[in-house]
C-alpha cells in the first residue's frame, strides 16, 4: 500500500471510492460537497492535492482530505490550520490500518507546512488517538415561536435578499464578531454562498445588518450573526418566507452572557440544548500552539472557539 497526495489522474477514481465508501449515489460528493470535492472539470490541481490517498495494486482504496484554513481565535491572533474531511476507505479494507495511515500522513504533512490547529466533525473515540478533543460548544435554540417575537417588531419596509458578491465585505465584518472563526477569504465566501443544501439571506438598513445560513432540507438556521434588532426581524422574515411558526437556531454557547444576539435567542426559545462543536487538535510546541491550546478549557475568562457547519469540510 502506498500513501500519497492525489493527482489529477487519480481524482475520478478517488471520487468513485469516496461515494461507495459512504454509501452515496454516484456523484453525490461532487454535487453536494462542491467546496472540497468538485467535479474534475472545475477542480484545481491545488485542491486535488489536498486529498491524501491510499493506493493498493494500482487501485485507490482510501482517502483523507486536509484543507488549509486560517483560524482566528478570540479576535486576537490567527493560526494556520486545516480541516479534515472525507475520511474513508473501501469496505473490504477496513480494520487494516488504512485510515490510520492516511490520517497520520495528512497531519504530518500539514504540520510540517506550519499548521498548528486542525478541526473535524466525527466520532470522538475514533479520533482521540490523533489528539482530537471537543472544541467549544454551540447552543441549539428550539421552538422559537414567531408569534412571540412578532408582537414587538415593526416589519414595515423590512426586506432581505440573497446576498450579492458586493455584500460579502459587510457580511464578513458581521461574521468576524464571533469570538473565534475560520477566516473566510472572498473566494471562501463565494463558495459558502453557493453551498448545496443551504440558503443564505442578508439584510442591511436602519436596524443594522444581519445574515443567516439555513438548511434547505429542514429549515434549521445553522449560522446567524448581526445587530440584534436586525437579527430579530430577519428571523421573522425567514419564517414568513417559508410559512414557519417556529424556528430552530444554532449559535455559539456564550458563557458570559454579554452577547445581545445570544441573549435574544435565549429569551425567546421554549428550550435549548448545549452541544459540543467540532473536534480539534493542536500540534507543535511553539507559542502559537500554546495560545491555540486555550480551546480546551473554555470559561468566562477565555476565548470562545466556534466553527460553523458552513465551514464543515
Amino acid at each position: 500500500m502506498i500513501i500519497k497526495k492525489c493527482e489529477r489522474k487519480e481524482y475520478k477514481a478517488m471520487l468513485v471510492m469516496l461515494n461507495k465508501a459512504f454509501g452515496c449515489q454516484d456523484g453525490w460528493f461532487e454535487r453536494c460537497s462542491t467546496t472540497c470535492t468538485p467535479y474534475e472539470e472545475i477542480a484545481s490541481d491545488e485542491l486535488i492535492a489536498c486529498h491524501y490517498i491510499a493506493v493498493k495494486d494500482g487501485e485507490v482504496i482510501g482517502c483523507v482530505g486536509a484543507y488549509p484554513r486560517e483560524v482566528a481565535i478570540g479576535g486576537a491572533f490567527t493560526v494556520k490550520g486545516f480541516g479534515i474531511g472525507q475520511v474513508s476507505c473501501k469496505e473490504e479494507e477496513r480494520g487494516r490500518g488504512v485510515m490510520t495511515a492516511l490520517m497520520n500522513a495528512a497531519i504530518d504533512s500539514e504540520v510540517k507546512n506550519g499548521a498548528v490547529l486542525s478541526y473535524l466533525w466525527g466520532n470522538m473515540p475514533r479520533y482521540r488517538h490523533f489528539g482530537f478533543k471537543p472544541a467549544g460548544e454551540r447552543t441549539e435554540f428550539n421552538s422559537i415561536e414567531i408569534r412571540r417575537i412578532l408582537h414587538n417588531a415593526d416589519m414595515n419596509g423590512f426586506t432581505a435578499n440573497i446576498p450579492a458578491h458586493t455584500d460579502i465585505g459587510a457580511m464578513s465584518a458581521l461574521y468576524s464578531r464571533y469570538g473565534a472563526y475560520v477566516i473566510r477569504t472572498e473566494d471562501h465566501w463565494k463558495e459558502s454562498l453557493q453551498r448545496a443544501g443551504c440558503e443564505c439571506l442578508y439584510t442591511s438598513g436602519n436596524d443594522g445588518g444581519a445574515y443567516l445560513f439555513a438548511k434547505t432540507e429542514n429549515k434549521h438556521i445553522i449560522e446567524i450573526q448581526g445587530d440584534a434588532a436586525a437579527v430579530h426581524k430577519l428571523l421573522i422574515y425567514y419564517a414568513r418566507k417559508h410559512g414557519l411558526s417556529e424556528l430552530v437556531v444554532q449559535y455559539p454557547y456564550i458563557r458570559h452572557n454579554r452577547d445581545p444576539v445570544f441573549n435574544f435567542l435565549k429569551d425567546n426559545t421554549n428550550w435549548y440544548t448545549i452541544q459540543p462543536m467540532a473536534l480539534a487538535a493542536v500540534f507543535g510546541n511553539n507559542d502559537e500552539a500554546e495560545r491555540a491550546g486555550r480551546i480546551y478549557g473554555i470559561n468566562e475568562n477565555e476565548n470562545l472557539f466556534w466553527i460553523s457547519e458552513i465551514d464543515e469540510v
